[in-house]
């Protein structure tokens, strides 16, 4: 009985072979490949994954002449972080979705400096959605020969959320007159957002009239290592204009287009209410 049996429990063997060790175009297993892509945007050796500023800065701008506030999320280190990665021929497409929990924190005082000053928290979560293409280079090294060929930028929305940004428009001598309406848009690494260095550039935030919006960047005296935060104007239907003065020192980094409900400052009731678009740039 087991010899009639035993061709067929051969060719049942061969078959979870197949499909359980299906092969990339290493030629290893495809779960090798997917540890090496997610180590690549772990590593983030280039910076064009970078978002975790945006969380934690403590010395800010204010929302209103005797208003401050920063998110603090319970660990930087420690975000949650999801990768969904289908990977067809020498191509991998990634999903990195992501949640943050934390504290949103306010501060009130009367007079500048203060000589009293009252401390609101209120719960924070966010939700994080950003897309990439990777593609295998079979004569590179590192990452199993992996790199990063498309990305797209980064959109945070708080839960609960009623907020949310429409377009946002860029004005310089880089872009005349650029408007951005999908932050998930996935472009090519080398077509990234691109500024000479000291560059002065007018931005436009579209969203409502309930809103404050707020843009985070390196500033321009700053250098590579201080991070700041600039609150828009408002200037009327739904439009917040600002500017901003890239940073002189080469390299690629990040900016984020933050807007806030108005209650989430104003009203010491009212939820956390967000939405923010993070995009890679480069000085160069």
């Amino acid at each position: 009985m087991f010899r009639k049996l035993l061709p067929v429990i051969l060719l049942m063997l061969m078959l979870l072979l197949f499909w359980g060790c299906e092969k990339s175009p290493t030629g290893a297993e495809l779960s090798f490949d997917e540890a090496a892509i997610k180590n690549a945007i772990l590593d983030n050796p280039d910076g064009y994954f970078t978002y975790g500023d945006y969380y934690g800065e403590r010395d800010v701008k204010k929302a209103e002449m005797q208003t401050t506030w920063w998110r603090q999320p319970t660990s930087v280190d420690e975000i949650d972080i999801t990768m969904n990665i289908d990977t067809l021929n020498d191509s991998a497409y990634v999903i990195v979705s992501g949640e943050v929990s934390g504290i949103f924190h306010i501060y009130e005082y009367d007079t500048i400096p203060p000589d009293t000053i009252a401390h609101y928290m209120k719960s924070m979560k966010d939700n994080i959605t950003r897309f990439a293409i990777f593609k295998h280079y079979a004569d590179s090294i590192g990452y199993r020969g992996w790199r990063l060929e498309k990305i797209s930028g980064a959109k945070i929305t708080s839960y609960p959320n009623t907020v949310g940004i429409d377009s946002i428009r860029i004005e310089c001598e880089s872009y005349p007159n650029t408007v951005i309406g999908d932050p998930l848009a996935l472009v090519d690494k080398e077509a990234i957002l691109s500024f000479a260095p000291g560059e002065e550039v007018s931005l436009t935030i579209y969203s409502d009239d309930n809103v404050y919006a707020f843009f985070h960047a390196r500033g321009h005296h700053f250098g590579y290592c201080r991070w700041w935060r600039w609150e828009f104007d408002e200037a009327g239907s739904g439009a917040w204009s600002g500017a901003w003065q890239t940073p002189e020192m080469p390299g690629v980094r990040m900016v984020a287009f933050d807007i806030l409900h108005k209650n989430t400052l104003d009203d010491h009731e009212y939820q956390y209410d967000s939405n923010v678009w993070v995009f890679p740039y480069r000085i160069e």
